[in-house]
């Protein structure tokens, strides 16, 4: 469990730099421990973006899913933002 909240510790601090980097691009940050008191609403946020494992980035355009990156991968991350700009 603590290695979990590391990951995402040091994920939530790497993805705050990339905001800063690419201010046209949206960002929303879903906390699934809030949303655990929602159990029906989770499900669904999980369900619909297969994201089963945290921390988990999904690009869309238009609503639709168009890419992904599973875990703290900023390099990846950061790859990806510049393959989807407009």
């Amino acid at each position: 469990m603590l290695h979990n909240l590391r990951v995402l510790e040091i994920a939530l601090y790497l993805v705050k730099e990339i905001v800063y980097r690419f201010p046209e691009a949206v960002f929303a940050r879903v906390d699934v421990d809030r949303l655990m008191l929602y159990g029906m609403f989770l499900q669904n946020v999980a369900g619909t973006y297969r994201a089963n494992t945290l921390p988990a980035f999904v690009f869309l355009k238009r609503g639709e899913e168009i890419d992904r990156v599973v875990g703290a991968k900023p390099d990846e991350l950061v790859y990806k933002i510049e393959k989807h700009r407009v």
